[in-house]
């Protein structure tokens, strides 16, 4: 293995628990202060978009559950993207596709298995699991937090999360080979 493959795994792996960690700390607030924090951010962004005089709390109330899902798919688009950059160290060798060539009634058919889009699969699929694991335990995790609960919604949001990381990761790459081939043929 490559150590600058190597490298990457260890910074991934990195950035991946460092981010699982953060959710950690998070969902271990008791509920009461996590509301409170949320409540404030809330309150500061209403300020900036409407003025200090112009807030009230029935606004704040209102608003401050979307921003508490929003800031589960952010996280979790953070772990999706941590994940899948991780998950593109692994099965490199697979990545070439591979021609067969049989013959059938006298005529010689070739076969194309897309190993690349085998491989992208399997990266996909790796990091989502990775990211619904871990929202699972931290929907069980806040079940033992004070005032907290476990929400199976809040799992289908970390879960849209990961994968919204995800397919930015392989939009970046594939915008990435686009541009990297246009220049070649310059």
């Amino acid at each position: 293995m490559k150590k600058s493959i190597l490298l990457l795994r260890i910074i991934f792996t990195i950035l991946l628990i460092c981010t699982f960690v953060y959710i950690y700390i998070y969902s271990s607030e008791d509920g009461e202060k996590s509301s409170n924090k949320s409540k404030g951010i809330m309150y500061s962004v209403i300020c900036v978009i409407k003025g200090t005089e112009n807030v009230t709390q029935t606004e704040i109330d209102t608003l401050e559950p979307l921003l508490r899902k929003i800031a589960h798919f952010g996280i979790y688009t953070m772990s999706g993207i941590w994940s899948m950059c991780l998950m593109s160290t692994f099965f490199r060798g697979e990545e070439k596709s591979v021609e067969d060539s049989i013959s059938v009634d006298d005529k010689l058919i070739t076969r194309i298995k897309a190993g690349s889009k085998t491989v992208e699969f399997k990266r996909i699929l790796i990091s989502t699991i990775i990211g619904f694991l871990y929202a699972c335990s931290d929907e069980i995790h806040q079940l033992f937090s004070p005032g907290r609960s476990g929400k199976l919604i809040d799992v289908s949001i970390d879960t849209m999360g990961v994968l919204n990381g995800v397919l930015l990761v392989l939009l970046i790459c594939k915008l990435y080979e686009i541009i990297r081939g246009y220049k070649k043929t310059k």
